[in-house]
């Protein structure tokens, strides 16, 4: 898989069809390897369980939101990243 684009902040849904969210986790950083580059992926899950959650950081993922999002949660999780963001930019 190609990547055209370069977005800050990625949310991944876990359980899509044909590929899940894993799955393109896995291609993106291999993608990523040998370079400076780090897209943050946030997966987006139904169930909240500490398999669940550990299965997505060993899976590459940076932070996990569960499903139904809360624009409260929402909020907090792109103040975090996107300032984490900014500082690499700019260091």
């Amino acid at each position: 898989m190609q990547q055209q684009f370069h977005y800050e902040i990625i949310f991944m849904d876990c359980q899509m069809p044909a590929m899940d969210g894993y799955e393109v986790t896995k291609t993106l950083r291999e993608n990523e390897r040998g370079s400076n580059k780090h897209q943050v992926i946030i997966a987006m899950i139904a169930n909240a369980i500490v398999s669940d959650r550990e299965n997505c950081f060993s899976k590459g993922m940076d932070d996990y939101l569960s499903k139904p999002v809360s624009v409260a949660k929402l909020r907090l999780i792109l103040n975090k990243w996107s300032n984490l963001s900014l500082l690499n930019k700019t260091g």
